[in-house]
């Protein structure tokens, strides 16, 4: 009887315990309304209508004569369902995403002594095909394959993706960057050039996707928002053509701005809690064009924010002081000058102890931190390497780190700024470590975001002349710079998640007149000896480029204006140097005098050396008075 009660009593407990489980569990579908199961399936479905559409592709390629129109109308087909997955595809699969819609240029493995080249696959490698001038049939129904297993892959994996919900926000957010850096401007598709439409398709999808994954959510402003901004994408595509450019710059202004803004009021709305991952791109910033959108710990080993107040103003000091030098006469700031945006006025830098001319142009400190890698052939990965590279170089300070920290203990000044730079850390004496921590801390302040064109679209000011905005819209459009120094940074780290540096072979002539010939210089291919990366330069920045020539990694070029010549006739190739594996496209822009003009007139609006800083204070005295240090001389210019 006790054994049958107690049983009883333990049967009873248990039903109370799963009941309570239960209503727990509908308590938590009540509270969170992601429909996780309708996102997956929204996925899985347009994956497979995305394969349904490469099949068609397949069985036009597959007729005896195939009809190029009709290639073309499939493809555009192809590439508006596509953009329906673009986003998720590049957040969970990175390979993927570039066999689908990656450019098509081989990918060169980066590792020592390795030769191995990615081919390219997908949309762009398929559009280049169907536009040659003889369709072949053998290679693209091969590609057409290729691809079509790789959809009917996802379409099998997003059916299991258990997608979280911040990720959603994380994609949704990103994808609009995306499709305005590199979608809306022709980027991926520059022979068919669809990218207004694909704009349209991939903010429109925005909506199917928020419908699927939130049921009962109302989403009405934010939808408006989207209508608002693809009515105008209408309106434009009706009257761009020869003599009108597409307006990009009130896209952005009057648009994307506001529907970044919605997105993240329904972010903050909807989840509770904020990102969860580190990123480069600061998903609570309203635009691509301020410096709070950027987080220039995503491009460091450190990961997360540990400086102080002290520590880069420890680093400045150092910039200026040529204690780090053998002789103790050259600074950083010798070569990286304030006045001229840290660069130094010169073709190639000056080699101060040997008194020779280096290699290279000096490159602008500003903006340095926020890209993957330094240097114009890219050999350094993050600012500590940077500084400890040129510290060393024989032919620049050619320094010893192990008298630098000896020289450097014998300052007291220098020891309390040690102590206070690094207080609260293990070590908070003077070491190389320290020392490079330092001066990448200085450098990661050194950021220009605030130029008139930053606070005009932005909204913020109203002083652009009509010409500086339509150089602008002729940057992202008919002159195809955004194709490489993406809008926000404009650089070549790519948007949206800014991991990977564009390297471009684009022929830059040793001597700016004829006979053309090609600059001697390997680039890339110093560091890797690959055959592709033969000439290959990482694309800089534009911004400041009114106050850093010369231009181009020996300095050819003494004005933006032969720079714009450069790239209007088709860089190297346009100027009849044989260069057959020239990345830039060799075909002739044909800006008239008139768009050159504006074009300069819209990177001079790039401006912006407010966060430039002087030295103009005593060095850090040594604890010696008679010691020969004391009288070395800052380079604060």
């Amino acid at each position: 009887m006790f054994i049958a009660k107690k049983i009883k009593w333990v049967l009873l407990g248990f039903f109370v315990i799963v009941i309570c489980m239960m209503q727990f569990s509908f308590v938590e579908v009540q509270q969170s309304e992601f429909n996780r199961t309708g996102l997956e399936q929204y996925l899985s479905s347009n994956a497979n209508t995305l394969k349904s559409e490469f099949i068609r592709l397949r069985q036009l390629v597959e007729v005896a004569n195939p009809n190029r129109k009709s290639l073309i109308n499939q493809l555009k087909k192809c590439r508006l369902q596509y953009k329906k997955l673009e986003g998720f595809t590049g957040y969970y699969f990175s390979y993927s995403e570039r066999d689908l819609n990656g450019p098509a240029m081989p990918v060169v493995e980066e590792e020592p002594e390795s030769k191995f080249v990615r081919p390219p696959h997908g949309l762009q490698v398929i559009e280049e095909m169907i536009f040659q001038t003889e369709i072949p049939k053998k290679e693209l129904t091969e590609e057409i394959d290729f691809v079509i297993k790789l959809t009917e892959k996802l379409a099998q994996t997003f059916t299991t993706l258990r997608p979280y919900e911040y990720q959603l926000f994380d994609i949704l957010q990103l994808r609009t960057v995306k499709v305005y850096t590199i979608g809306v401007n022709h980027f991926d598709c520059q022979s068919l050039k669809t990218g207004h439409a694909e704009t349209i398709a991939s903010l429109n999808s925005l909506k199917e996707i928020l419908k699927a994954s939130y049921a009962h959510a109302d989403f009405s402003k934010l939808f408006a928002t989207i209508d608002s901004a693809t009515n105008f994408i209408k309106e434009q595509e009706k009257h761009t053509g020869k003599e009108k450019e597409f307006d990009y710059f009130t896209l952005y202004k009057n648009y994307f701005i506001p529907l970044n803004t919605q997105l993240i009021a329904v972010r903050n709305a909807t989840l509770k809690s904020g990102a969860k991952n580190i990123r480069a791109l600061n998903l609570n910033a309203r635009t691509i064009f301020e410096k709070e959108a950027y987080n220039t710990y995503f491009f460091t080993k450190m990961q997360l924010n540990k400086s102080n107040a002290y520590l880069p103003l420890l680093g400045k000091i150092l910039f200026f002081d040529p204690i780090l030098s053998k002789d103790n006469s050259v600074s950083c700031s010798s070569c990286h000058k304030p006045q001229l945006a840290y660069t130094d006025g010169m073709p190639r830098a000056i080699g101060f102890l040997l008194h020779d001319t280096l290699p290279r142009n000096t490159p602008t400190l500003l903006n340095a931190a926020l890209q993957r890698n330094l240097f114009h052939d890219a050999r350094a990965l993050v600012l500590e390497d940077q500084a400890k590279t040129v510290v060393q170089n024989e032919r620049e300070m050619h320094g010893d780190f192990g008298e630098v920290v000896k020289k450097l203990r014998q300052s007291d000044e220098y020891r309390k700024l040690f102590a206070k730079a690094f207080s609260g850390t293990k070590d908070t004496s003077i070491t190389e470590g320290g020392i490079l921590t330092a001066l990448a801390e200085f450098q990661r302040t050194l950021l220009s975001f605030d130029s008139r064109f930053d606070k005009a679209i932005r909204g913020q000011e109203n002083d652009l002349s009509a010409d500086e905005i339509n150089g602008y819209n002729l940057f992202m459009g008919k002159a195809k710079c955004g194709h490489c120094h993406f809008a926000g940074l404009f650089n070549g780290t790519t948007p949206p998640l800014y991991t990977e540096s564009e390297f471009d072979v684009i022929g830059v002539p040793a001597q700016n007149k004829k006979p053309y010939t090609l600059d001697a210089d390997p680039g890339r291919y110093s560091v890797f000896k690959n055959a592709e990366l033969f000439y290959a330069f990482k694309t800089p920045t534009i911004r400041n480029t009114e106050i850093t020539g010369p231009y181009m990694h020996n300095g050819v070029f003494k004005t933006l204006e032969e720079v714009i010549d450069f790239y209007d006739v088709g860089g190297g190739v346009g100027l009849g140097i044989n260069l057959p594996g020239q990345t830039l496209p060799s075909d002739k822009l044909n800006l008239t005098a008139l768009e050159k003009r504006q074009l300069i007139l819209f990177i001079k609006s790039l401006t912006d050396t407010s966060e430039v800083v002087y030295f103009n204070q005593p060095l850090p005295a040594m604890d010696d008075i008679n010691s020969p240090l004391n009288s070395r001389k800052s380079r604060g210019y």
